[in-house]
């Protein structure tokens, strides 16, 4: 299929034209698979490491959703015959393993920091996503997903407050 052509969908009844995705859209699937893949590892970590509670909560929620947004990912790269399940790049796997041997003392804090830096980045793409991808599909997911991401932002704000009193 060429880039230029518009598939149709139908939502609601309504007929809306939906642009195949541009390059920017597929790079955009591609960072967000890696995304959404490493925070639910990242959560599974916090699960095990994290020393409160309410971390311990987070890096649960954290891998939930960010599992539903990988799988709605997933179903639009799909139908538009984009395949996101490429390796976890050298990077994330490094965070990862930096946090699974973190001291137990740091390991809330740096990990709220940690997301905080992540989420606030995350927004960043996902409202340039939203407001000028080609793909009405991932526009709609960008947008679904914005509110979630500035959720955790709050909240890993929180925590880092939370763990700096400790």
């Amino acid at each position: 299929m060429s880039a230029g052509f518009a598939l149709a969908t139908v939502t609601s009844g309504h007929a809306h034209a939906n642009t195949a995705p541009n390059g920017a859209d597929r790079d955009f699937i591609r960072w967000d698979s890696q995304i959404e893949r490493a925070q639910q590892n990242m959560g599974e970590i916090a699960q095990r490491r994290a020393g409160s509670n309410s971390l311990r909560e987070f890096g649960r929620r954290l891998q939930h959703d960010h599992a539903a947004a990988y799988s709605r990912l997933r179903e639009i790269a799909e139908t538009i015959g984009e395949k996101p399940d490429e390796p976890l790049g050298a990077v994330h796997l490094q965070v990862e393993h930096r946090f699974e041997a973190m001291p137990a003392d740091r390991f809330d804090m740096q990990f709220a920091r940690h997301e905080i830096k992540d989420h606030g980045n995350f927004l960043e793409h996902f409202r340039i996503e939203a407001a000028r991808g080609a793909n009405r599909d991932l526009r709609d997911y960008a947008s679904w997903q914005i509110p979630i991401l500035e959720k955790y932002l709050k909240e890993a704000e929180a925590l880092a407050s939370e763990a700096g009193s400790r």
